[in-house]
């Protein structure tokens, strides 16, 4: 699976100009290190690594994080996610139905 993810990130990297999907974190990672390779070069801001560099330190926590709770507590830790992607369901519903019924009076079609 390494070996496959890595061919992934190096052959399906660029189409010319724009940037194909890589997988999250080799992809942050490879993002990474391009963005130090241009600032150690001096061919952009050293600043441009910092997101790539927290979005990559932030997956390897939340794993770990996640691999610590499955520990304590089991597929019961599987209810947290689970919670959170309703309540934001019904958060984002809820938000669209009061757009489209403050709008309902002055649709153009």
């Amino acid at each position: 699976m390494t070996l496959a993810m890595g061919a992934q990130n190096s052959v399906l990297h660029k189409a010319g100009q724009t940037k194909t999907s890589l997988t999250y974190v080799t992809g942050t990672l490879v993002n990474f290190g391009e963005r130090l390779a241009d600032a150690l070069t001096s061919e952009g801001p050293a600043s441009a690594c910092l997101p790539y560099l927290l979005f990559w330190i932030a997956l390897v926590l939340g794993g770990a994080i996640g691999g610590i709770a499955h520990h304590g507590l089991g597929l019961r830790v599987l209810l947290f996610p689970a919670a959170a992607v309703l309540f934001l369901a019904v958060r984002t519903g809820a938000i669209e139905w009061r757009r489209r019924r403050r709008g309902a009076g002055f649709r153009l079609h």
